[in-house]
């Protein structure tokens, strides 16, 4: 059939955690592996979504700035039904105080995709929840979904 589904997993091949998918197509075969994050640093907790009409996927992780012990903030990138990858793009980053962000949700909607994750607040052990909008070539301002 004409259905295809991407798994993305984190994968410590090359000595740190780095991002890979892979498509399935409707049969459960399994396509050849695309690296999609390979830094110095680490990349972790993989979601995927598909947007509406089947032919785009999102990829957003977790990704650590300044090292590997550094504070997370959140990455993603796009890739196309056709197999096609989009430069990977920030989508927020830690501050420098060392608050992180961190455990991203994905979904898709009609025209968009909706990322949200967990905002730790500085200098406060409480976290809020925090979302984007994220259109093709787009990223909307974060708000606040739950403080």
């Amino acid at each position: 059939g004409s259905d295809q589904y991407v798994v993305a997993w984190q994968s410590l091949r090359s000595g740190n955690l780095d991002i890979f998918a892979r498509y399935l197509d409707g049969d459960g075969v399994p396509g050849s592996v695309h690296m999609i994050s390979d830094t110095n640093v680490h990349e972790r907790t993989p979601v995927v979504a598909c947007n509406f009409t089947g032919t785009d996927y999102l990829i957003v992780w977790e990704q650590q700035f300044a090292g590997t012990g550094g504070t997370l903030g959140l990455w993603g990138r796009s890739m196309t039904a056709n197999k096609e990858l989009g430069p990977p793009f920030g989508i927020i980053a830690p501050f420098p105080s060392g608050s992180r962000r961190y455990g991203p949700a994905l979904v898709s909607g009609h025209v968009g995709y909706l990322v949200s994750w967990q905002h730790q607040r500085d200098g406060s052990p409480f976290q809020d929840i925090h979302g984007r909008m994220i259109y093709t070539n787009r990223l909307h301002l974060p708000c606040i979904l739950r403080q």
